[in-house]
């Protein structure tokens, strides 16, 4: 996000004169509603910088076994605040009612109301099966242990594979906020935990310069990038 305006930034492509692409984050409201001064950022260099923060900051040795140590009050939390318990007596108050339903049509009642019903019943069975579904694959005891290595795989890891960069910045960040010059070129990392120590600050290059960089004499359009 924009850390003047907090609009959205999005990522655009360009291509250049050799026929290479280039890919950077413009802010929405300096693209769009042209009210912010905000400066186009080169997505390799502000994505490289902010997974660079987490690793410094996030995969320390005390901080992993903070993690680790918080693991069983985290599924403790999570297993309470779970609807799993609802979604299922609802399942079964809606099998009761098809069961209901299917008994009469055996009798010989069948209805247009009956009908609709029945198709109620049965896409609300569909949609309730669908929830369980999702909060049991949410509830699977995870061993502390595993924890532990899939944190230190990533402390321990290349943060340039891709595979390692893209988990490590969808289990840790809830948001990126950019700054320019007026406030110093730097970033803003707001993680996904609560608490007053839940942001990381971290300096930016000239993000000016670096557009300069990689976009001169490039010929750019909009493109849909990974969140």
């Amino acid at each position: 996000f924009c850390g003047h305006c907090g609009s959205p930034m999005v990522g655009v492509s360009g291509t250049g004169k050799s026929g290479a692409k280039h890919y950077y984050y413009v802010c929405q409201g300096h693209r769009l509603e042209k009210n912010c001064d905000k400066k186009s950022v080169v997505r390799d260099y502000i994505e490289s910088r902010v997974v660079e923060k987490i690793k410094e900051c996030l995969m320390d040795d005390h901080v992993i076994q903070w993690l680790v140590d918080g693991y069983d009050e985290f599924v403790v939390k999570l297993r309470s605040e779970s609807l799993l318990s609802t979604y299922e007596k609802e399942l079964e108050d809606v099998k009761k009612s098809l069961r209901n339903i299917m008994r009469a049509i055996e009798q010989g009642i069948f209805t247009d109301t009956t009908k609709d019903r029945l198709d109620e019943l049965e896409e609300e069975r569909r949609t309730l099966e669908v929830n369980i579904s999702a909060e049991r694959a949410m509830l699977v005891d995870v061993p502390k242990e595993h924890v532990q290595f899939l944190l230190e795989s990533w402390r321990d890891g290349d943060i340039s594979d891709p595979k390692i960069s893209e988990r490590m910045i969808d289990t840790f960040i809830k948001a990126v906020y950019l700054y320019d010059k007026d406030d110093g070129y730097r970033g803003k990392i707001v993680c996904n935990y609560t608490g007053k120590n839940n942001t990381l600050e971290f300096d930016l290059a000239d993000l000016s310069k670096l557009e300069e960089e990689v976009c001169s004499g490039v010929r750019t359009k909009s493109i849909l990038l990974h969140q």
